[in-house]
Protein backbone atom coordinates (compact mmCIF):
# COMPACT_ATOMS: atom_id res chain seq x y z
CA UNK A 1 0.00 0.00 0.00
CA UNK A 2 1.25 3.21 -1.07
CA UNK A 3 1.16 6.01 2.40
CA UNK A 4 2.26 9.40 2.68
CA UNK A 5 5.81 8.70 3.96
CA UNK A 6 7.40 6.83 1.03
CA UNK A 7 6.45 9.42 -1.30
CA UNK A 8 7.02 12.37 0.93
CA UNK A 9 10.36 10.64 2.15
CA UNK A 10 12.76 11.76 -0.68
CA UNK A 11 15.80 13.86 -1.85
CA UNK A 12 13.82 16.64 -3.28
CA UNK A 13 14.64 19.06 -6.07
CA UNK A 14 13.30 22.32 -5.82
CA UNK A 15 13.65 22.78 -9.52
CA UNK A 16 10.20 24.40 -9.87
CA UNK A 17 7.85 25.81 -7.39
CA UNK A 18 4.01 25.68 -7.39
CA UNK A 19 1.89 28.83 -5.68
CA UNK A 20 0.81 28.26 -2.15
CA UNK A 21 -2.25 30.18 -3.21
CA UNK A 22 -3.72 28.73 -6.44
CA UNK A 23 -7.37 29.08 -7.01
CA UNK A 24 -8.88 27.82 -3.24
CA UNK A 25 -12.22 26.44 -4.44
CA UNK A 26 -10.98 24.56 -8.11
CA UNK A 27 -10.23 20.91 -7.68
CA UNK A 28 -6.22 19.62 -6.77
CA UNK A 29 -7.40 16.21 -7.81
CA UNK A 30 -10.91 14.01 -9.07
CA UNK A 31 -11.42 10.59 -7.82
CA UNK A 32 -14.53 9.20 -9.89
CA UNK A 33 -16.31 12.91 -9.00
CA UNK A 34 -14.59 12.87 -5.41
CA UNK A 35 -12.71 15.74 -5.00
CA UNK A 36 -9.89 17.28 -2.69
CA UNK A 37 -9.75 20.85 -3.11
CA UNK A 38 -6.80 22.72 -3.69
CA UNK A 39 -7.19 24.84 -0.70
CA UNK A 40 -7.05 21.66 1.49
CA UNK A 41 -3.86 20.70 -0.62
CA UNK A 42 -2.46 23.89 0.56
CA UNK A 43 -3.63 24.08 3.98
CA UNK A 44 -1.97 20.76 4.57
CA UNK A 45 1.28 21.77 2.78
CA UNK A 46 1.44 25.40 4.82
CA UNK A 47 1.26 22.98 8.10
CA UNK A 48 3.96 20.84 6.63
CA UNK A 49 6.90 23.82 6.21
CA UNK A 50 5.74 26.46 9.19
CA UNK A 51 4.43 24.48 12.30
CA UNK A 52 6.53 22.24 14.52
CA UNK A 53 4.17 19.48 14.07
CA UNK A 54 4.57 19.17 10.23
CA UNK A 55 8.69 19.35 10.75
CA UNK A 56 8.74 16.58 13.14
CA UNK A 57 5.90 14.62 10.78
CA UNK A 58 8.54 15.28 7.66
CA UNK A 59 11.32 14.07 9.33
CA UNK A 60 10.52 10.58 9.71
CA UNK A 61 12.39 8.31 7.91
CA UNK A 62 14.53 11.12 6.42
CA UNK A 63 17.59 10.01 8.03
CA UNK A 64 18.08 13.44 9.03
CA UNK A 65 18.17 15.04 5.31
CA UNK A 66 15.49 16.34 5.58
CA UNK A 67 12.25 17.59 3.60
CA UNK A 68 12.88 20.67 1.32
CA UNK A 69 9.37 22.24 1.00
CA UNK A 70 10.36 25.79 -0.80
CA UNK A 71 9.83 26.24 -4.47
CA UNK A 72 12.48 28.11 -6.20
CA UNK A 73 10.29 31.11 -6.70
CA UNK A 74 10.85 31.56 -3.02
CA UNK A 75 8.51 32.19 0.03
CA UNK A 76 5.37 31.23 -0.87
CA UNK A 77 6.15 28.63 -3.09
CA UNK A 78 6.38 24.91 -2.56
CA UNK A 79 9.16 22.22 -4.35
CA UNK A 80 6.71 20.49 -6.94
CA UNK A 81 8.16 17.01 -6.02
CA UNK A 82 6.61 18.04 -2.47
CA UNK A 83 3.32 19.28 -4.07
CA UNK A 84 2.95 15.94 -5.82
CA UNK A 85 3.85 14.22 -2.98
CA UNK A 86 0.81 16.01 -1.07
CA UNK A 87 -1.67 15.32 -4.41
CA UNK A 88 -0.65 11.74 -5.31
CA UNK A 89 -1.55 10.94 -1.56
CA UNK A 90 -5.00 12.06 -1.91
CA UNK A 91 -5.75 10.48 -4.84
CA UNK A 92 -4.19 6.96 -3.63
CA UNK A 93 -6.27 7.37 -0.46
CA UNK A 94 -9.11 7.86 -2.37
CA UNK A 95 -8.84 4.83 -5.04
CA UNK A 96 -8.03 2.68 -2.13
CA UNK A 97 -11.22 4.23 0.14
CA UNK A 98 -13.61 3.28 -3.30
CA UNK A 99 -12.16 0.22 -4.62
CA UNK A 100 -12.23 -1.40 -0.78
CA UNK A 101 -16.33 0.17 -1.29
CA UNK A 102 -16.64 -1.57 -4.53
CA UNK A 103 -15.69 -4.65 -2.71
CA UNK A 104 -18.91 -4.12 -0.14
CA UNK A 105 -16.15 -3.01 2.64
CA UNK A 106 -17.35 -0.45 5.02
CA UNK A 107 -15.79 0.35 8.24
CA UNK A 108 -17.19 1.31 11.66
CA UNK A 109 -16.81 4.10 14.54
CA UNK A 110 -14.82 1.49 16.32
CA UNK A 111 -12.69 0.45 13.31
CA UNK A 112 -11.66 4.26 12.95
CA UNK A 113 -11.27 4.46 16.56
CA UNK A 114 -8.88 1.13 16.32
CA UNK A 115 -7.03 2.99 13.53
CA UNK A 116 -6.43 5.83 14.93
CA UNK A 117 -4.97 4.30 18.22
CA UNK A 118 -2.76 2.16 15.40
CA UNK A 119 -1.53 4.98 13.63
CA UNK A 120 -0.36 7.37 17.01
CA UNK A 121 1.31 3.97 17.66
CA UNK A 122 3.30 3.81 14.42
CA UNK A 123 3.98 7.74 14.82
CA UNK A 124 5.23 6.77 18.49
CA UNK A 125 7.98 4.45 17.37
CA UNK A 126 8.72 6.81 14.04
CA UNK A 127 9.31 9.86 16.30
CA UNK A 128 12.05 7.26 18.40
CA UNK A 129 13.46 6.67 15.52
CA UNK A 130 13.99 10.51 14.85
CA UNK A 131 14.74 11.26 18.29
CA UNK A 132 17.25 8.51 18.32
CA UNK A 133 18.92 9.57 14.98
CA UNK A 134 19.21 13.43 16.55
CA UNK A 135 21.05 12.33 19.57
CA UNK A 136 23.22 10.52 17.76
CA UNK A 137 24.17 13.50 15.40
CA UNK A 138 24.29 16.01 18.65
CA UNK A 139 21.29 18.12 16.45
CA UNK A 140 18.06 19.34 18.02
CA UNK A 141 14.53 17.64 16.36
CA UNK A 142 10.88 19.13 16.20
CA UNK A 143 9.77 16.13 17.47
CA UNK A 144 10.58 17.57 21.30
CA UNK A 145 7.81 19.79 23.15
CA UNK A 146 8.93 23.18 25.15
CA UNK A 147 9.99 21.12 27.89
CA UNK A 148 12.45 18.67 26.07
CA UNK A 149 9.82 15.68 26.32
CA UNK A 150 9.15 13.31 22.93
CA UNK A 151 5.99 14.34 21.67
CA UNK A 152 3.59 11.33 22.08
CA UNK A 153 2.39 10.02 18.41
CA UNK A 154 -1.29 11.11 19.75
CA UNK A 155 -0.31 14.83 20.23
CA UNK A 156 1.34 14.80 16.70
CA UNK A 157 -1.61 13.53 14.90
CA UNK A 158 -4.42 15.79 16.79
CA UNK A 159 -2.04 18.66 15.90
CA UNK A 160 -2.05 18.24 12.08
CA UNK A 161 -4.70 19.09 9.91
CA UNK A 162 -7.85 17.75 10.63
CA UNK A 163 -8.02 16.84 6.95
CA UNK A 164 -4.76 15.40 7.09
CA UNK A 165 -5.29 13.02 9.92
CA UNK A 166 -8.85 11.91 9.58
CA UNK A 167 -7.68 10.85 5.99
CA UNK A 168 -5.06 8.99 7.45
CA UNK A 169 -6.74 7.41 9.69
CA UNK A 170 -9.87 6.47 6.86
CA UNK A 171 -7.21 4.68 4.78
CA UNK A 172 -5.67 2.98 7.41
CA UNK A 173 -9.16 1.60 8.49
CA UNK A 174 -9.85 0.16 4.88
CA UNK A 175 -5.83 -0.70 4.56
CA UNK A 176 -6.30 -3.21 7.34
CA UNK A 177 -9.67 -4.49 6.03
CA UNK A 178 -8.17 -4.88 2.62
CA UNK A 179 -5.01 -6.15 3.72
CA UNK A 180 -7.23 -8.46 5.80
CA UNK A 181 -8.91 -10.32 2.49
CA UNK A 182 -5.70 -12.02 1.56
CA UNK A 183 -3.68 -12.79 4.77
CA UNK A 184 -4.23 -16.27 7.08
CA UNK A 185 -5.10 -14.45 10.14
CA UNK A 186 -6.13 -18.09 11.34
CA UNK A 187 -4.83 -19.41 15.20
CA UNK A 188 -2.85 -21.87 13.54
CA UNK A 189 -1.11 -19.28 11.39
CA UNK A 190 -0.71 -16.70 14.46
CA UNK A 191 0.53 -19.38 16.09
CA UNK A 192 3.11 -20.61 13.66
CA UNK A 193 4.72 -17.00 13.46
CA UNK A 194 4.58 -16.46 17.10
CA UNK A 195 6.89 -19.62 17.41
CA UNK A 196 9.36 -19.07 14.33
CA UNK A 197 9.93 -15.61 15.81
CA UNK A 198 9.66 -16.00 19.40
CA UNK A 199 12.72 -13.19 19.89
CA UNK A 200 11.02 -10.61 18.57
CA UNK A 201 8.37 -10.95 21.25
CA UNK A 202 10.80 -10.52 24.04
CA UNK A 203 11.31 -7.73 26.30
CA UNK A 204 14.32 -6.16 28.45
CA UNK A 205 14.21 -4.19 31.72
CA UNK A 206 17.32 -1.50 31.03
CA UNK A 207 18.61 0.17 33.20
CA UNK A 208 21.63 3.11 33.07
CA UNK A 209 23.95 5.44 34.75
CA UNK A 210 25.56 8.63 33.44
CA UNK A 211 28.50 10.19 34.51
CA UNK A 212 30.80 13.06 33.78
CA UNK A 213 33.78 11.01 32.82
CA UNK A 214 34.69 7.85 30.69
CA UNK A 215 37.65 6.94 33.54
CA UNK A 216 34.52 7.40 36.16
CA UNK A 217 32.39 5.18 34.30
CA UNK A 218 35.12 2.67 34.01
CA UNK A 219 35.70 2.64 37.72
CA UNK A 220 31.98 2.05 38.39
CA UNK A 221 31.84 -0.79 35.94
CA UNK A 222 34.56 -2.47 37.87
CA UNK A 223 32.48 -1.84 41.05
CA UNK A 224 29.60 -3.69 39.67
CA UNK A 225 31.41 -6.16 37.79
CA UNK A 226 32.80 -7.07 41.23
CA UNK A 227 29.71 -7.51 42.71
CA UNK A 228 28.01 -4.26 43.44
CA UNK A 229 24.34 -3.53 43.06
CA UNK A 230 23.98 -1.92 39.48
CA UNK A 231 20.72 -0.17 41.26
CA UNK A 232 22.62 0.99 44.48
CA UNK A 233 25.10 2.21 42.40
CA UNK A 234 23.08 4.48 40.27
CA UNK A 235 21.02 6.08 43.25
CA UNK A 236 24.49 6.97 44.63
CA UNK A 237 26.62 8.47 41.23
CA UNK A 238 24.28 8.41 38.64
CA UNK A 239 23.99 12.04 36.82
CA UNK A 240 20.65 11.49 35.29
CA UNK A 241 17.87 12.70 37.89
CA UNK A 242 15.23 10.84 36.28
CA UNK A 243 16.41 7.44 36.47
CA UNK A 244 19.12 7.42 39.37
CA UNK A 245 16.17 7.79 42.45
CA UNK A 246 14.71 4.15 40.74
CA UNK A 247 18.47 2.81 40.49
CA UNK A 248 18.64 3.95 37.10
CA UNK A 249 15.67 1.94 35.54
CA UNK A 250 14.38 3.26 32.23
CA UNK A 251 11.55 1.04 31.86
CA UNK A 252 11.03 -2.62 30.74
CA UNK A 253 9.83 -2.37 26.88
CA UNK A 254 12.52 -2.59 25.03
CA UNK A 255 13.16 -4.96 22.52
CA UNK A 256 16.70 -6.41 21.85
CA UNK A 257 16.36 -4.64 17.75
CA UNK A 258 15.51 -1.61 19.89
CA UNK A 259 18.36 -1.50 22.04
CA UNK A 260 20.85 -2.57 19.83
CA UNK A 261 20.16 0.42 17.67
CA UNK A 262 19.16 3.29 19.77
CA UNK A 263 22.73 1.91 21.83
CA UNK A 264 24.67 1.30 18.55
CA UNK A 265 26.09 -2.24 20.59
CA UNK A 266 26.39 -5.12 18.89
CA UNK A 267 24.99 -7.45 21.13
CA UNK A 268 22.40 -7.18 24.76
CA UNK A 269 24.06 -9.18 27.63
CA UNK A 270 21.85 -9.62 30.67
CA UNK A 271 22.47 -8.92 34.35
CA UNK A 272 26.20 -7.20 32.80
CA UNK A 273 27.21 -3.46 32.37
CA UNK A 274 27.42 -2.85 28.31
CA UNK A 275 27.23 0.11 26.12
CA UNK A 276 29.87 2.33 27.62
CA UNK A 277 29.62 5.33 25.48
CA UNK A 278 29.43 8.97 25.11
CA UNK A 279 26.17 11.50 25.08
CA UNK A 280 26.76 13.62 22.37
CA UNK A 281 24.04 16.20 23.33
CA UNK A 282 25.54 16.05 27.24
CA UNK A 283 28.95 15.04 26.93
CA UNK A 284 28.29 12.50 29.95
CA UNK A 285 29.64 8.94 29.75
CA UNK A 286 26.85 6.17 29.92
CA UNK A 287 26.55 2.54 30.52
CA UNK A 288 23.76 0.29 30.68
CA UNK A 289 22.38 -2.62 31.81
CA UNK A 290 19.58 -5.18 30.94
CA UNK A 291 18.45 -6.20 34.57
CA UNK A 292 15.69 -8.87 33.30
CA UNK A 293 13.98 -9.99 30.17
CA UNK A 294 10.74 -11.37 29.64
CA UNK A 295 8.84 -13.17 26.68
CA UNK A 296 5.27 -12.11 25.51
CA UNK A 297 2.90 -14.67 26.07
CA UNK A 298 1.60 -16.00 22.45
CA UNK A 299 -2.13 -14.33 23.70
CA UNK A 300 -0.42 -11.19 24.59
CA UNK A 301 2.15 -11.28 21.54
CA UNK A 302 -1.43 -11.72 19.04
CA UNK A 303 -2.05 -8.30 18.23
CA UNK A 304 1.27 -7.49 16.94
CA UNK A 305 1.65 -11.04 15.07
CA UNK A 306 -1.57 -10.28 13.36
CA UNK A 307 -0.08 -6.81 12.06
CA UNK A 308 3.04 -8.74 10.57
CA UNK A 309 0.95 -11.07 9.01
CA UNK A 310 -1.32 -8.36 7.42
CA UNK A 311 1.60 -6.22 6.65
CA UNK A 312 3.62 -9.69 4.72
CA UNK A 313 5.08 -7.95 1.60
CA UNK A 314 3.32 -10.69 -0.64
CA UNK A 315 0.15 -9.22 0.47
CA UNK A 316 0.83 -5.44 0.15
CA UNK A 317 2.12 -6.10 -2.94
CA UNK A 318 -1.30 -8.06 -3.85
CA UNK A 319 -3.43 -4.74 -2.77
CA UNK A 320 -1.49 -2.53 -4.28
CA UNK A 321 -1.32 -4.60 -7.82
CA UNK A 322 -5.47 -4.84 -7.17
CA UNK A 323 -6.12 -0.99 -6.49
CA UNK A 324 -3.55 -0.18 -9.52
CA UNK A 325 -5.81 -1.93 -11.84
CA UNK A 326 -8.93 -0.28 -10.11
CA UNK A 327 -7.13 3.22 -10.65
CA UNK A 328 -7.11 1.82 -14.72
CA UNK A 329 -10.23 1.47 -14.76
CA UNK A 330 -11.36 4.89 -12.98
CA UNK A 331 -11.30 8.39 -14.06
CA UNK A 332 -8.76 10.34 -12.19
CA UNK A 333 -7.91 14.10 -13.11
CA UNK A 334 -5.24 16.44 -11.39
CA UNK A 335 -5.31 19.53 -11.77
CA UNK A 336 -2.74 20.47 -14.80
CA UNK A 337 -0.20 22.80 -12.58
CA UNK A 338 0.44 20.03 -10.17
CA UNK A 339 1.32 17.45 -13.58
CA UNK A 340 -0.47 14.22 -14.66
CA UNK A 341 -1.81 11.65 -13.33
CA UNK A 342 -0.78 8.01 -15.33
CA UNK A 343 -2.19 4.83 -13.92
CA UNK A 344 -0.94 5.60 -10.01
CA UNK A 345 1.07 8.33 -9.42
CA UNK A 346 1.71 11.80 -10.71
CA UNK A 347 3.91 13.00 -13.52
CA UNK A 348 5.27 16.50 -12.51
CA UNK A 349 4.72 19.26 -15.02
CA UNK A 350 8.19 20.55 -16.90
CA UNK A 351 9.30 23.47 -14.81
CA UNK A 352 8.61 26.97 -16.24
CA UNK A 353 11.56 29.45 -17.03
CA UNK A 354 13.10 30.61 -13.88
CA UNK A 355 12.74 34.07 -14.53
CA UNK A 356 9.06 34.10 -14.29
CA UNK A 357 9.17 32.00 -10.84
CA UNK A 358 8.68 34.47 -7.99
CA UNK A 359 11.63 36.44 -6.78
CA UNK A 360 13.93 34.56 -4.48
CA UNK A 361 15.32 37.61 -2.66
CA UNK A 362 14.38 40.89 -1.54
CA UNK A 363 16.23 42.99 -4.20
CA UNK A 364 14.54 41.46 -6.75
CA UNK A 365 11.22 42.73 -6.27
CA UNK A 366 11.68 46.12 -7.70
CA UNK A 367 12.53 44.28 -10.87
CA UNK A 368 9.13 42.19 -10.52
CA UNK A 369 6.77 43.92 -12.51
CA UNK A 370 9.36 44.35 -15.41
CA UNK A 371 9.80 40.47 -15.06
CA UNK A 372 6.35 40.36 -15.18
CA UNK A 373 5.63 42.13 -18.26
CA UNK A 374 8.14 39.93 -20.03
CA UNK A 375 7.04 36.95 -18.58
CA UNK A 376 3.78 37.94 -20.23
CA UNK A 377 4.57 38.41 -23.53
CA UNK A 378 6.45 34.70 -23.53
CA UNK A 379 3.90 32.13 -22.06
CA UNK A 380 0.27 33.97 -22.21
CA UNK A 381 0.16 31.53 -25.25
CA UNK A 382 -0.28 28.83 -23.05
CA UNK A 383 -1.27 30.87 -19.10
CA UNK A 384 -4.87 31.18 -18.34
CA UNK A 385 -5.04 34.63 -16.66
CA UNK A 386 -4.74 34.72 -13.21
CA UNK A 387 -6.97 35.96 -10.75
CA UNK A 388 -5.51 38.84 -8.75
CA UNK A 389 -3.67 36.24 -6.69
CA UNK A 390 -6.19 37.22 -3.34
CA UNK A 391 -6.23 33.44 -2.30
CA UNK A 392 -2.10 32.98 -1.57
CA UNK A 393 -1.92 31.64 2.12
CA UNK A 394 1.51 32.60 2.06
CA UNK A 395 2.46 34.26 -0.82
CA UNK A 396 5.19 37.11 -0.37
CA UNK A 397 4.18 40.44 -1.46
CA UNK A 398 0.81 40.75 -2.33
CA UNK A 399 1.56 42.01 -6.03
CA UNK A 400 -1.88 41.09 -7.48
CA UNK A 401 -0.12 37.85 -8.16
CA UNK A 402 1.46 39.25 -11.14
CA UNK A 403 4.36 36.90 -10.93
CA UNK A 404 2.89 33.85 -9.97
CA UNK A 405 3.94 30.04 -11.01
CA UNK A 406 0.25 29.00 -11.42
CA UNK A 407 -1.29 29.52 -14.87
CA UNK A 408 -4.88 27.72 -14.39
CA UNK A 409 -4.51 25.83 -17.91
CA UNK A 410 -0.35 27.03 -18.83
CA UNK A 411 2.22 24.33 -18.80
CA UNK A 412 3.64 23.86 -16.10
CA UNK A 413 1.46 26.55 -14.49
CA UNK A 414 3.36 29.12 -16.35
CA UNK A 415 0.28 31.83 -17.08
CA UNK A 416 2.47 35.02 -16.47
CA UNK A 417 -0.65 36.30 -14.48
CA UNK A 418 -0.89 33.47 -12.33
CA UNK A 419 -3.85 33.22 -9.80
CA UNK A 420 -3.03 33.89 -6.95
CA UNK A 421 0.60 33.52 -5.86
CA UNK A 422 1.16 36.91 -4.31
CA UNK A 423 -1.57 38.10 -2.50
CA UNK A 424 -0.94 35.88 0.37
CA UNK A 425 -0.72 37.59 4.18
Amino acid sequence: MKRLLPILIVVVIAAAGIAAGLTAESSAVDVNGATVSVNTINDQMHAFDQTQGGQCYLSFGSDGEGIVTEGAGGQGTYAMPFADGVVDQAATHLLAEQYARSLGITVSSSDLAQAKTELASDFDSEIQSVLTAAESAGTGSACVTDQGQAVTGAALLDSLPSSFSQDQIRFAAYEQELLARGADLSPAAISAYYNANVSDFVTYCLSGIAVSSQSEAQSLIDQINGGASFAAVAKANSLDTASAPGGGALGCTFTEAEIVQQLGVTSVPVGKPFGLSTDQSTGDAEFFEVTSQQTQSLADATPAVRQALLFDTANTNRIQAEINAYARRSDVSIDPRYGSWKVSTIVPPTSPPAKILLPTTASSLASEEAAAAEAAGEAGATGATGTSGTSGTSGTSGTSGTTGAAGAAGTAGSGASGSSAGAGS
